[in-house]
């Protein structure tokens, strides 16, 4: 993802000299204020500054997340006049509009001369010249943020492993919005995982949950119980012998002997659910279906958040009239298994997170999460820019300290880091994307769509621990995923 040629994103205090924006404590929370309230339009830096960060200049239409002392982003402002000009020319328009509170523009003058020589050691003349940047705010971001996170970055609450309590607590205590898994493990497992995220952290999280294509929203049971055609299924006719053709096409692929039996469980969906709501979660988030409408009341009435997933403008319209109140839009970037709604959604549609954005901003007003392909602060400023509320991020917390991430999956994000990334049902049925490897290779192309059945069948695959057999999930930045502390990966995100 990267921003126009025309316009530059950046993520820093728009207020300052390069060489101050790590200004800290009252003096930066006085002057964010100024900006945010409209009082200081302008600001005026040395052109040398730039010139020593190897940074180029500021231009017309370059966009800036102002942060506050604890990195909490609280406006979005735009340049729209930038003038380069010696420092003797600077008057009584400059002074005024730059609005820091002095007394007089000789106060003004002597104030920039004598931090310009501190910060940078420069001793500033009538000739030194200046960039001066008069900016407007378009948009407000302080206390917006969803779900109780202090900072606009959303855990994914990715399946399998890596949203473990010790992730979730350390997202959350970096000020993020960290998530549990609540997928593929039984409910008894998810109670453990609540009651040790719960003392890792005072701070919100989330807890995710699977919606049984059986039980979401829209299934229309018909004739032989065939599920709604628009969720991709293979008919119910059929379900069976395409299972047993596909097992026999990947059976030597396994020493251990595969299922024989189609897997017909809820994946423990309602004792999960009545774990979550008894749990000190701000949220509940639901993946693969819009839950049933008394499960969505029920999750209000426990003062807690419904979040719903969409990957197309039908997801969007199925999720807010089902009564969201924060929603994630995910693009096909995103690593793992597409959020695609059961019966709403088809998990092969190709929307760019811009027009998903777009699509929502002009249908609600609800907090709206941004999700897919994230590989750095320069994605987040720019989904901000678009509209999202918050962004939330999967693939680059793979590889953190606290993630549980299987040995064989964290080997394969460092080893093989050219190859490209591609979308496959081999693994579990419903399309996913993942680092390709020699499994999506051989049988990618023909899987047929019957999920949860094919992940149940493959599992012991995905279990030798050979990087050629197993799911490799991964959306296309994970090149840039680095080994290190969770609390590292938020600050990096909101560039601190």
């Amino acid at each position: 993802m990267h921003a126009p040629d025309n316009q530059r994103h950046s993520w820093g205090l728009a207020d300052v000299p390069v060489g101050a924006y790590m200004l800290r404590g009252p003096e930066r929370q006085h002057l964010v204020r100024l900006i945010a309230d409209g009082v200081k339009t302008a600001t005026c830096s040395l052109v040398a500054d730039w010139e020593d960060a190897g940074e180029p200049l500021p231009r017309v239409g370059d966009r800036e997340v102002v942060v506050d002392s604890e990195g909490r982003p609280v406006c979005l402002t735009e340049n729209t006049v930038v003038t380069v000009l010696p420092w003797g020319e600077i008057n009584e328009y400059h002074y005024l509009n730059e609005a820091e509170g002095q007394s007089s523009l000789e106060e003004y003058i002597r104030e920039h001369e004598s931090f310009w020589e501190d910060a940078s050691g420069l001793v500033v003349d009538a000739n030194t010249p200046v960039v001066f940047v008069e900016f407007q705010v378009i948009r407000k971001l302080d206390g917006v943020f969803p779900l109780g996170a202090r900072l606009p970055i959303v855990q994914a609450p990715m399946a399998g492993g890596p949203a473990c309590p010790a992730l979730a607590a350390a997202v959350s205590n970096a000020g993020g919005l960290g998530s549990l898994a609540g997928g593929y493990k039984t409910a008894a497992a998810l109670g453990d995982e609540i009651a040790e995220v719960e003392e890792l952290t005072d701070y919100a999280y989330g807890i995710n949950l699977f919606v049984p294509a059986q039980l979401a929203q829209g299934a229309q049971q018909g004739p032989g119980d065939e599920l709604n055609p628009r969720h991709t299924l293979v008919p119910a006719a059929l379900r069976q012998e395409a299972f047993d053709s596909f097992r026999s096409r990947i059976k030597d692929c396994c020493e251990e002997e595969l299922p024989s039996e189609m897997y017909t469980g809820d994946d423990d969906y309602p004792a999960k659910l009545e774990l979550a709501l008894a749990s000190h979660a701000a949220c509940i988030s639901f993946t693969f279906g819009i839950p049933p409408a008394g499960d969505i009341a029920r999750v209000k009435e426990a003062g807690k958040q419904v979040v719903l997933n969409a990957i197309s403008p039908a997801g969007i319209d199925a999720a807010i009239a089902a009564g969201a109140d924060v929603l994630v839009v995910q693009c096909a970037q995103a690593g793992g298994h597409r959020a695609a709604n059961a019966h709403v959604e088809d998990d092969t549609a190709e929307y760019t997170l811009g027009e998903l954005l777009a699509c929502a901003r002009a249908k609600t007003t609800i907090p709206v999460i941004a999700a897919g392909g994230v590989s750095g602060a320069e994605d987040v400023v720019e989904l901000l820019t678009l509209g999202a509320t918050a962004v939330q991020v999967g693939t680059l917390f793979l590889l953190a300290e606290e993630a549980g991430t299987k040995e064989v999956h964290r080997q394969a994000l460092v080893e093989f880091r050219q190859r490209p990334t591609g979308r496959t049902r081999a693994f579990s049925g419903r399309m996913a994307r993942g680092i390709t490897n020699g499994f999506m290779e051989r049988f990618g192309e023909d899987a047929p769509a019957l999920y949860p059945e094919l992940h149940y069948l493959t599992a012991p695959i995905k279990a030798q621990g050979d990087p050629e057999t197993a799911s490799l999930w991964a959306g296309t930045g994970f090149a840039n995923c680095v080994e290190q502390p969770a609390g590292t990966i938020v600050r990096g995100l909101v560039g601190l």
